[in-house]
């Protein structure tokens, strides 16, 4: 063993699988991939496919969140990022709007996710609904 290998601590052990996204998760990976350094992109990358289930009802929200703001920055020459990008795809892309009818249909809208996307909502059909001949108010629909 040569001089320079001698007391290098090599890590090995695979990384510990997170079953969902959450807020804090999200901040940090946020964080990581708005910095601007390729090894924090690669670490991300990394803690990003540790996530069991990108699409549950605990991780979409974020995990929406935070493709739709830095998937373009994502690495695609990786399998593992092909691999998670193909999990997220259905709705990464979505506007607030659209993406909340992608979770209607599949049933994954939870008053928590409302509760964040009901501004933005609104406040786009409050625009589309302005009217010089009518008065139109808007009225929200039973979700659950």
């Amino acid at each position: 063993m040569s001089d320079a290998m001698e007391g290098a601590v090599v890590d090995t052990a695979a990384p510990t699988a997170v079953k969902d996204m959450d807020e804090a998760l999200y901040n940090t990976l946020h964080n990581m991939l708005n910095s601007g350094d390729q090894e924090n992109y690669i670490i991300a990358e990394n803690i990003l496919f540790t996530i069991t289930d990108p699409t549950s009802k605990e991780s979409i929200y974020w995990t929406w969140l935070l493709m739709r703001k830095h998937i373009y920055k994502l690495n695609r020459r990786r399998k593992a990022v092909r691999e998670y990008i193909s999990k997220v795809h259905g709705f990464s892309h979505r506007s607030d709007y659209s993406f909340g009818e992608y979770l209607l249909g599949k049933e994954k809208m939870t008053p928590f996710i409302w509760e964040k996307l009901k501004p933005e909502i609104t406040r786009i059909q409050e625009y589309k609904c302005k009217n010089v001949f009518f008065d139109v108010e808007l009225k929200q629909k039973k979700l659950w």
